[in-house]
């Protein structure tokens, strides 16, 4: 299993960033204070990103990832944890 720590590659940001969570580079930016320009040629692999700055976006965007996963839950109904999802958030942002 994917350890929560691990560094994002450009494709996986850029999946949690605006496909799973909905953010812009703005919103990201201001969050996780880094800069757009920063953010952005990362995503389009011009640029890096320190490791800290890596784990801050992943800490900030799959604690985002879990409130959205909670909201969605509270609306369509769930059920009792079976605690297999984080095994589930891991292969859905790995896709």
């Amino acid at each position: 299993m994917p350890d929560d720590n691990a560094v994002l590659t450009p494709d996986e940001l850029h999946t949690m960033r605006k496909v799973l969570v909905g953010w812009s580079f703005k919103r990201l930016s201001r969050t996780a204070k880094i800069s757009i320009p920063q953010l952005c040629d990362f995503e389009r692999k011009r640029g890096n990103l320190r490791r800290e700055q890596l784990e801050t976006c992943a800490r900030i965007l799959r604690g985002e990832l879990s409130k959205r996963r909670r909201d969605i839950n509270s609306v369509l109904g769930s059920v009792a944890s079976d605690g297999r999802e984080k095994i589930r958030d891991v292969e859905a942002v790995a896709v």
